[in-house]
């Protein structure tokens, strides 16, 4: 059983969030890995960089995406991401200088139980935003007049809803 296990529970129910979340959990879950049998320094602070990687590219992701439909609580939410990013470069820090240091266990239960609540008590607040504003977004699109051929109509309007997902 993996340390950190992904549920159905943290699906945002867009892709590439959930996509970035659950490769979140796996290198949290390769870290626990690592750490439980013992792999080398330079191991374990490669993977702990992947994580810094990782965190970087799904935050600015992420954000993009909120300021893209207007979240009324991006700073906010971007604020929360400023906090974490900063205490896994921290984390990094003093792994690379004094590894014994660094209570790995702590700090695996600190990213689990804040990719957790995180996902569920932060993300999840967006999903009714973004669900409404797709649905205004889909409505614009169809209110707009098409000149094209009747039979191409269904194809356009997949197309503009495979956009908006």
């Amino acid at each position: 059983m993996a340390f950190l296990e992904w549920e159905e529970k943290y699906r945002c129910g867009i892709a590439s969030i959930d996509d970035d979340h659950r490769m979140l959990f796996d290198i949290v879950n390769a870290l626990h890995d690592e750490v439980e049998r013992g792999a080398s320094h330079r191991h374990v602070a490669a993977t702990i960089g992947a994580l810094i990687d990782y965190v970087d590219m799904h935050f600015a992701r992420e954000e993009r995406y909120l300021e893209m439909y207007g979240y009324p609580a991006l700073e906010s939410h971007k604020h929360q991401h400023e906090r974490l990013r900063q205490k896994v470069y921290a984390i990094k820090q003093i792994y690379d200088i004094e590894p014994d240091r660094l209570d790995t266990g702590k700090v695996l239960n600190f990213l689990k139980d804040w990719l957790t609540s995180h996902i569920l008590n932060t993300d999840h607040k967006y999903i009714p935003f973004l669900r409404d504003s797709k649905k205004r977004t889909l409505a614009a699109v169809q209110e707009v007049e098409v000149r094209v051929p009747a039979s191409k109509v269904p194809l356009i309007h997949t197309c503009a809803e495979a956009l908006v997902d």
